[in-house]
């Protein structure tokens, strides 16, 4: 049986991945997916090493 969904994507406008969400859904397209859910964060209680920028595990509203 064939996978045609994913229900658990991030896109640019999570920290994890730096994939334009459009590039992710024309891939999905032509792979024949027929269902697709992105999960971008909102970690309002991150807690963030001394590195991390505060504020950057959470989704991008304005993008």
């Amino acid at each position: 049986m064939p996978v045609t969904a994913d229900c658990h994507l991030h896109s640019s406008h999570s920290k994890d991945s730096d994939t334009p969400m459009r590039d992710m859904v024309e891939k999905a397209i032509s792979l024949g997916y027929t269902e697709m859910c992105f999960t971008e964060h909102m970690d309002f209680d991150f807690i963030y090493m001394p590195d991390e920028e505060p504020g950057s595990w959470e989704v991008n509203t304005d993008a």
